[in-house]
């Protein structure tokens, strides 16, 4: 469970309570530390009535939906009334682990190998308007297939619905971090890189960058 602030990760992000979408990412990454693949879940808004309608979902490893893998989001006010929780909002997930097949093999087994590099990395973050359908994760899958050798993290770190932003649409910011193993890239580097990225981005969802 989590409640409270979330604190500010750059100039884009602004202080705000922690929301579904952070259970969600809490969630999606537990998963597939389990050795799941996050592009074959499949996601709705199907959960228990001790979840705030609209503000949770739960989580299948495939398409199929045979077994609840998760549940995430925000627990119902009636809820935090009773159990009188000073608080606006209660956080949450629950994982089934019944209904995963968790490998035998260890994480570190699981993981494929990487190359440490010695040279300087550089973090540019990214503030993109897409459509209420666009999930995040195909914003990342899009950043990623960018140039995999220069591209070594990337991380969602708000989504954000309403003021300012079109009834039908949300701003997602993400922060990509970017290194090579041959060399420091100088600011033409990245600056080629950042606009490769904002018009693949553009190009696959119809995306706009947030100014």
């Amino acid at each position: 469970m989590s409640v409270g602030k979330k604190s500010r990760l750059s100039w884009i992000d602004k202080e705000r309570n922690i929301d579904l979408f952070d259970a969600k990412r809490d969630v999606v990454q537990t998963l597939i530390e389990a050795g799941y693949k996050s592009d074959q879940f499949f996601i709705d808004n199907k959960t228990p009535n001790y979840y705030h309608p609209g503000k949770s979902g739960r989580i299948f490893l495939n398409d199929e939906k045979d077994k609840v893998a998760a549940y995430f989001g925000e627990i119902h006010p009636n809820i935090i009334k009773k159990i009188d929780i000073k608080t606006e909002n209660l956080i949450g997930f629950e994982i089934f682990l019944e209904n995963l097949k968790i490998s035998k093999k260890t994480l570190n087994d699981q993981k494929s190998k990487y190359a440490v590099s010695d040279f300087q990395k550089s973090e540019r973050d990214f503030a993109f308007v897409v459509s209420k359908d666009i999930s995040a994760r195909v914003l990342v899958s899009t950043i990623s297939s960018v140039n995999p050798n220069l591209i070594s993290n990337i991380k969602i770190f708000d989504v954000y619905e309403g003021k300012n932003i079109p009834d039908n649409q949300k701003s997602i910011a993400i922060s990509v971090t970017i290194q090579s193993l041959e060399k420091t890239l100088n600011d033409n580097d990245l600056e080629k890189i950042s606009n490769s990225i904002i018009e693949a981005v553009e190009n696959k969802t119809g995306a706009k960058i947030r100014s």
